[in-house]
C-alpha cells in the first residue's frame, strides 16, 4: 500500500457537514411528508347531545378558500385535503354570521370527522377519527342478530357448481 491510498482522517469540520447534511435529510423528508399527506375530512352537520349543539339549518362551509359546500341539517359531505392546517369558514344562510377558525389535522389518520356545531360553539372535540361501520369489529358483547345469522340463510351455490343436495322442503 502506498501513501495515496491509504485511510485519510476526517477533519472535525469535515464530519460536522457530514453529520449536518444527514440532519438536513431527514428534515426534508419529514416536511414533505407532513405536507404531502392527504386526509378524507367529512363535514358533519348533525345535531349533538340531543339539541344541546344543533344542527344549522342552512350553512356554506369554504375549506381553504375553495367553492363552499352548502350544507342543511343532519347533511355530511367530504373534502379532500392535503397538508396539516386548515382554514374553514362557516356562513349560516339564516342569520349571516360568519365564523373563521383553524384546524390543525393529526398526522397519523387518513379519515377524519369535523363536526360543524362544535366547531362553531369552539368546543374541543371537533376532529374526531372517523371508522366506517364495515370497518369497524363488533362489540365482544354484541350479538348478529337472529335473522342475520348463517343457520337462518339458504346457502347458494357459486355460479357453475354442482347443487348440494338440499333436504326437501316441507
Amino acid at each position: 500500500m502506498n501513501a495515496t491510498t491509504a485511510k485519510r482522517k476526517l477533519k472535525p469540520a469535515d464530519l460536522a457537514i457530514r453529520i449536518g447534511l444527514v440532519v438536513l435529510y431527514f428534515l426534508l423528508l419529514a416536511l414533505v411528508y407532513t405536507r404531502g399527506r392527504t386526509h378524507t375530512l367529512l363535514l358533519d352537520n348533525k345535531e349533538l347531545d340531543g339539541g344541546r349543539l344543533p344542527a344549522f339549518e342552512d350553512v356554506l362551509v369554504s375549506v381553504n378558500g375553495a367553492e363552499p359546500i352548502e350544507l342543511y341539517a343532519e347533511d355530511r359531505d367530504l373534502v379532500t385535503l392535503k397538508g396539516q392546517s386548515h382554514r374553514i369558514v362557516l356562513e349560516s344562510a339564516a342569520d349571516g354570521r360568519k365564523i373563521e377558525k383553524r384546524i390543525t389535522l393529526p398526522i397519523g389518520e387518513d379519515m377524519l370527522l369535523l363536526s360543524l356545531p362544535k366547531l362553531a360553539a369552539g368546543e374541543e372535540g371537533a376532529i374526531e377519527v372517523f371508522v366506517p361501520l364495515d370497518a369497524a369489529p363488533p362489540a365482544e358483547d354484541e350479538a348478529l342478530p337472529e335473522e342475520l345469522g348463517a343457520t337462518e340463510m339458504p346457502a347458494e351455490p357459486a355460479p357453475g357448481a354442482a347443487p348440494s343436495e338440499a333436504p326437501p322442503a316441507q
